[in-house]
């Protein structure tokens, strides 16, 4: 996608870009968490091949459950902040168009088809 597409947004994202940035800082923690629990795992296995003690694998075993429980609590945090800035982004767009289609006349809506107006 190319940044010109986003030319006209440039007024919705501005309005809103301490939450989007917000949620930026959120999807950045979830994805550097999300490359811990495959390294946990990595030596979760190495240690199953030397076992003298189940400890060692109770320890990397908590390790993961809790990366993925912190991952799951970033992932949220993440969805809940961008998903409802975009829903609220969307609802003054919408409310945007409604306003600019009611200064036209009644008669550009007479003589234009519904769908060249969509």
């Amino acid at each position: 996608m190319l940044i010109e597409n986003f030319i006209p947004l440039k007024k919705y994202i501005s309005r809103y870009r301490k939450k989007i940035l917000m949620g930026l800082v959120f999807l950045f923690f979830t994805n550097t968490i999300s490359l811990i629990a495959p390294l946990a795992l990595k030596y979760a296995i190495n240690a199953l091949k030397n076992i003298t003690d189940t400890s060692v694998l109770l320890k990397y075993a908590g390790l993961i459950l809790g990366v993925t429980i912190l991952q799951g609590i970033f992932r949220y945090f993440m969805r809940r902040i961008l998903i409802g800035v975009s829903r609220v982004m969307e609802y003054d767009l919408r409310n945007d168009l409604f306003a600019h289609l009611q200064k036209f006349s009644r008669s550009y809506f007479i003589h234009t088809k519904t769908g060249d107006t969509m």
